[in-house]
């Protein structure tokens, strides 16, 4: 238990109740559903070095001996972004585990996404892919109680991936706006792919998410002449509109169809 184990989810909403869900390897003498302040027991040292005692084991697996793979629950509620350096104390002090990458997010702070042409709402979207060398661009307008410092530029991230080009380009009493510049999401087969979009300060007390859609323009698997060789048939990789007709357009010339 001396690993550290780092949470699939590390963000934590202040004010907000909720429980962490942590998976620790070779726990140490745990029972399925067990739970409560005993001598011994794991329990979460805050930041503040206030105490979060278990809630419940949920599940154990691959035991062996007094030792498992154990997911353990506590019931969370931070008031400050300072508390969210967690250890996870098992057995005793000196069998710890840190908790690396845990942060606190305010959640009335809030991302929206608008056009970088127009300045207009626009959906949080674009290409996985962008046409040119330039990149895609758009406005990330970030609200709410986001602490920016001065010259500071904030980092974006889209799933795993973090934004090649950011800039502040505009402020006001209660929002930021940043031209965002968004990574390629290279390798992607289907038409949409969702990931978390997260704004963060550089020392990470402040943030804010959204979802970001990367959408992936249809490809040409194949063009051929029909049989008879009065048609092409063209065929891509996934739905497409048509054009905007309905069904499967056929002119006379050109069949589409789609795998």
């Amino acid at each position: 238990c001396l690993g550290t184990e780092v949470p699939s989810v590390s963000r934590v909403p202040l004010n907000k109740p909720g429980v962490l869900v942590l998976s620790v390897q070779n726990a140490y003498n745990l029972t399925l559903g067990e739970a409560g302040s005993k001598r011994g027991k794991p329990r979460l040292q805050l930041a503040d070095n206030s105490l979060v005692d278990l809630w419940r084991v949920s599940s154990l697996a691959d035991s062996y001996g007094s030792f498992s793979t154990a997911t353990l629950e506590f019931t969370v509620n931070v008031s400050s972004a300072t508390q969210c350096s967690s250890v996870v104390l098992l057995n005793s002090q000196q069998a710890s585990v840190f908790i690396s990458g845990l942060t606190c997010f305010d959640a009335s702070v809030s991302v929206e996404c608008h056009s970088a042409t127009t300045g207009n709402v626009s959906a949080c979207a674009g290409p996985a892919v962008a046409q040119d060398a330039q990149g895609f661009f758009f406005i990330a307008r970030v609200v709410g109680p986001f602490v920016l410092g001065a010259g500071e530029v904030p980092v974006v991230a889209f799933g795993s991936k973090q934004s090649p080009l950011v800039s502040v380009v505009a402020s006001g009493t209660n929002y930021f706006d940043l031209k965002v510049r968004t990574p390629s999401n290279l390798g992607q087969a289907a038409s949409f792919a969702d990931v978390a979009m997260v704004v963060s300060s550089a020392d990470g007390s402040s943030s804010a998410a959204g979802t970001w859609t990367f959408w992936k323009a249809p490809s040409i698997v194949s063009a051929v002449f029909d049989t008879y060789g009065t048609r092409v048939v063209v065929t891509f990789d996934q739905a497409t509109n048509q054009g905007g007709s309905v069904g499967l357009a056929d002119t006379g010339l050109i069949s589409v169809s789609s795998l």
